[in-house]
């Protein structure tokens, strides 16, 4: 790793650069900014893979570090949100743009709780950024707290959540390429979705068949 590391930081890119490429080293068609067709060396697999992996020690250590009061510091665990929408016997579900993780497969809509938010006012928030809809009865349905989740290494704790939809009043964000209403008993295969999303589908359809008290905790 070190000698990987050092290949990177003698080519003459900055974190800031870091930030903005990393989107054009999955999908060459994002390079607007000439990242990948001004330096050759830069297309070949060896430099991507690197480069990745020093984005990603980048990002992880840029979101995650705290420090405390007496000075030590620690990479801490973020709380997310994702939210199953609903209407009537259909769910909501996008496809995620390909500079995420787990791009191009379906999934419910999640993101980050903010400082000063809740998790259901980040829910909603989240729902609106990427969708456009608003939503009402926000209920919290599991907490999802394993840290080998899957697909994702950055060990979140997900407060996942169902709603009902309602009007829409905005257009959504860059973070998905499509969005669809899907019947629940026409869902995409398992393996089409992203993280656990399908999982956290499937304990919804129980719990509307059970009636289990919530939150659901396993």
């Amino acid at each position: 790793m070190a000698g990987r590391m050092r290949t990177l930081q003698g080519s003459g890119i900055g974190s800031e650069e870091k930030m903005k490429a990393i989107v054009c080293i999955f999908d060459e068609r994002t390079d607007s900014g000439g990242f990948l067709s001004a330096y050759p060396a830069r297309r070949t697999k060896k430099f991507r893979e690197v480069f990745v992996i020093q984005c990603c020690v980048v990002i992880l250590r840029s979101m995650i570090q705290c420090t405390f009061e007496n000075g030590n510091k620690a990479l801490l665990r973020h709380v997310c949100v994702d939210t199953l929408v609903i209407n009537g016997n259909k769910i909501l579900l996008v496809r995620r743009a390909p500079h995420l993780l787990d791009g191009g497969k379906w999934g419910i809509i999640g993101g980050y709780v903010e400082r000063d938010e809740t998790t259901k006012e980040a829910a909603a928030r989240e729902i609106f950024e990427e969708t456009g809809y608003k939503v009402a009865d926000i209920t919290l349905l599991t907490i999802r707290d394993n840290p080998d989740r899957p697909h994702e290494d950055r060990q979140n704790v997900v407060f996942v959540h169902f709603c009902n939809a309602k009007n829409k009043e905005g257009e959504p964000d860059a973070e998905s390429t499509e969005q669809r209403w899907f019947s629940f008993d026409a869902l995409p295969k398992e393996d089409e979705f992203a993280f656990d999303h399908y999982k956290n589908i499937q304990l919804y359809l129980r719990y509307k068949e059970e009636k289990f008290p919530l939150p659901h905790l396993e």
